[in-house]
């Protein structure tokens, strides 16, 4: 009888247990979860307002523009009025004029602030602040996703 009772007591225990990991592994989740959106939630602020006062820095969109036309002659980039005047005054302070050698730079109203076009006689390139922060948001979330994909299917297996 007793030996029951103890039996039936720990299967309560093992069960008590397995639920509270599972409820610790979806509020882990959630924390994570939210972690992911606040970071971009302040990073798009912070870029919104830098792009509404007119200092966001498109050194790395360009950067990025050459690797992926590498080889390429003769490309231009359309850049915002802002952002343009903002280049050109790094390209004083930085190694960024050996970049910019090659590169024809065209101030364009029409082009928002944050966003680059790359042109050749071949390809256009277009990307802007805000579409690669929604990049790396969705990478982050596929990643946390693939994690606890991959952490359920080890607990099965336990």
């Amino acid at each position: 009888m007793v030996g029951k009772q103890l039996l039936a007591l720990c299967q309560q225990i093992n069960s008590g247990v397995n639920q509270l990991t599972n409820q610790n592994e979806t509020l882990r989740l959630q924390l994570q979860t939210a972690a992911i959106e606040l970071a971009v939630a302040a990073t798009e602020a912070v870029l919104n307002k830098s792009m509404a006062d007119g200092s966001v820095q498109v050194d790395g969109i360009i950067r990025q523009f050459v690797k992926e036309l590498d080889g390429e002659t003769s490309i231009t980039v359309f850049l915002n009025p802002g952002d343009h005047a903002n280049l050109l005054m790094q390209v004083k302070s930085t190694e960024l004029a050996g970049v910019l050698s090659n590169l024809k730079l065209v101030a364009v109203d029409d082009v928002p602030s944050g966003t680059c076009r790359a042109a050749n006689s071949m390809n256009t390139l277009r990307t802007d602040l805000l579409t690669r922060l929604a990049t790396i948001r969705e990478r982050w979330m596929e990643s946390l996703n693939v994690a606890r994909t991959g952490h359920r299917s080890a607990d099965a297996i336990s």
